[in-house]
């Protein structure tokens, strides 16, 4: 019988977890396309797309990058699904997509995003990216032994991923865009 040496791992942080992940995000090509297969074969949606985010911050390993993203948000049953299409060339998180086209992050919507980046650092993970929007959402990204992690930090009062919550739980698969 194999014993394990736990004094070599990394003791969990020592005020908690991080919040559960609530998101899955592909990169995409065309963003259209790619949100009609989604509602057509995954019955996902409707979407609210974003396109051209106006980013008022936006660091790439620790220096300023220009990120131009559209996205498209949508959610079945307690996941937000996350497709991005990139527009910019400099550098970024989108770099780091998967050439198969699988999963590229997970996102975990927090409350304090100081602290969970704190846990994530504790737990071998390295920021790659920060972006704040022009409404105020901050996002970090993090890659390490988990893959790909985003933190998701939403101003208060911002009713945005309930409002496409209850619009997923009410769609009849007609009509995959909102207005």
């Amino acid at each position: 019988m194999t014993t394990v040496d736990r004094s070599l791992s990394t003791p969990p942080p020592p005020d908690g977890f991080l919040p559960p992940i609530s998101q899955i995000a592909y990169v995409v090509d065309n963003l259209e396309q790619a949100v009609l297969f989604w509602a057509r074969h995954m019955r996902v949606g409707p979407f609210r797309l974003i396109p051209h985010i106006g980013f008022v911050e936006s660091e790439y390993r620790g220096a300023f990058t220009e990120f131009d993203l559209s996205i498209a948000l949508a959610w079945r049953e307690g996941v937000e699904i996350e497709l991005m299409q990139l527009h910019s060339k400099a550098p970024s998180i989108i770099d780091h997509a998967p050439l198969s086209g699988g999963v590229h992050h997970v996102g975990i919507r927090t409350s304090n995003i100081i602290d969970d980046e704190r846990r994530l650092v504790a737990a071998g993970m390295r920021r790659l990216q920060r972006n704040v929007s022009s409404t105020g959402t901050e996002t970090m990204f993090f890659e390490g032994p988990l893959g790909l992690v985003e933190l998701i930090a939403v101003p208060e009062g911002s009713p945005h991923a309930e409002k496409l919550k209850q619009a997923a739980l009410i769609w009849d698969g007609n009509d995959p865009i909102l207005p």
